[in-house]
C-alpha cells in the first residue's frame, strides 16, 4: 500500500475509532466461533473446544493492541491521551505546575545563553578572510602565562620588516578615568 493511502487510512481511522473497535470485536468473535466449530467437528466437546480456541487465540486484549499498533494513528492517539493526562495532572496541583514551568524556563534560557556564547566564541568562524591563517605573536612561549605584549617600537619594527604576513594588527590596552557632571570618576579598561 503506498504511503499516501496508509496516511489517508490512518487519518480516517482517527475519526472512526468506535466503529473500528466494534468491527474488531466482531472479527475476533467470528474467529473464535469458527475455531470452536472446527474443534467440535474434530470430536471435542463444546467446553473443551471453547477452552482450546481461547488458548490458541490468546488474550483478546493483546490481539486488539497488536492490531491497533500497526498504524501511525495509534501514536497520534496515544500522544493526545498523554497530553490530556498531563494537563489534568498539572491542573490539579498548581504549585507544582508553577515550579515545573519556571524550572523549565530557567533551564531552557540558560541552555540558550550558553549555546549562544559557545556558538559565538567557538563555532562561528571569524569575520576575516582565511581565519585559519591568523597568527598571534608571543613575546614569551612556552610558559605560563603566555605573553603577547610588545612595545610600540617592537610593533613598528615587525610592521616595517614584515615579509611573511599580509598585514599586522596591534591592540593597546589602556585604563581611563571616566566621570560625569557631579559624579565620582570610575576606572575603565579600553582595548
Amino acid at each position: 500500500m503506498p504511503a499516501r493511502h496508509r496516511f489517508a487510512a490512518g487519518f480516517l481511522a482517527l475519526f472512526r475509532r468506535r466503529r473500528d473497535e466494534q468491527d474488531l470485536d466482531t472479527e475476533l468473535q467470528e474467529f473464535l466461533d469458527l475455531a470452536i466449530a472446527h474443534k467440535m467437528r474434530a470430536g471435542m466437546s463444546r467446553e473443551s473446544a471453547l477452552r482450546a480456541a481461547r488458548l490458541e487465540m490468546g488474550s483478546a486484549t493483546a490481539v486488539k493492541d497488536g492490531v491497533r499498533d500497526v498504524g501511525w494513528e495509534n501514536i497520534v492517539e496515544t500522544t493526545c491521551q498523554d497530553v490530556r493526562y498531563a494537563a489534568r495532572t498539572l491542573r490539579r496541583s498548581p504549585g507544582f505546575t508553577v515550579v515545573a514551568v519556571l524550572s523549565l524556563a530557567l533551564a531552557i534560557g540558560a541552555n540558550t545563553a550558553i549555546f549562544s556564547l559557545i556558538d559565538t566564541l567557538m563555532l562561528r568562524s571569524l569575520p576575516v578572510s582565511d581565519p585559519e591563517q591568523l597568527v598571534e605573536l608571543l613575546s614569551r612561549y612556552p610558559g605560563e602565562p603566555r605573553l603577547s605584549s610588545f612595545s610600540w617600537r617592537h610593533y613598528e619594527y615587525f610592521r616595517d620588516r614584515n615579509q611573511s604576513f599580509s598585514d599586522l594588527l596591534a591592540v593597546s590596552r589602556t585604563r581611563f578615568q571616566v566621570s560625569g557632571e557631579g559624579s565620582e570618576g570610575e576606572a575603565t579598561d579600553a582595548g
